[in-house]
């Protein structure tokens, strides 16, 4: 299965499944997917929707937001997604 076939497939699984978890390997597309996903699921116009999109490491919030930027057009990430680590869990309720 290609790159871009496998990043199809879990666009297509999310739209059904509310909870998505990918574990790929580096270079896949991870964050390519979860962009797109994540780009198919936020409505317009909704001030009060959020995503918290978890990590494992607070290194990697600033790469997923170079992520988000570089993947265009997706200054959305500020307005909607809140990026946060696993320990940083129980900070956050519902």
């Amino acid at each position: 299965m290609t790159r871009q076939e496998k990043q199809n497939e879990a666009i297509e699984l999310a739209k059904n499944n509310p909870r998505l978890i990918l574990q790929w390997c580096t270079g896949v597309g991870k964050s390519r997917a979860i962009i797109e996903i994540l780009k198919g699921i936020i409505p317009d116009n909704q001030e009060n929707f959020r995503i918290l999109l978890l990590v494992g490491e607070k290194a990697h919030k600033k790469n997923w937001e170079k992520e988000f930027i570089k993947w265009k057009g997706l200054n959305i990430w500020e307005r909607y997604i809140q990026i946060d680590t696993y320990a940083s869990l129980k900070k956050h309720v519902n």
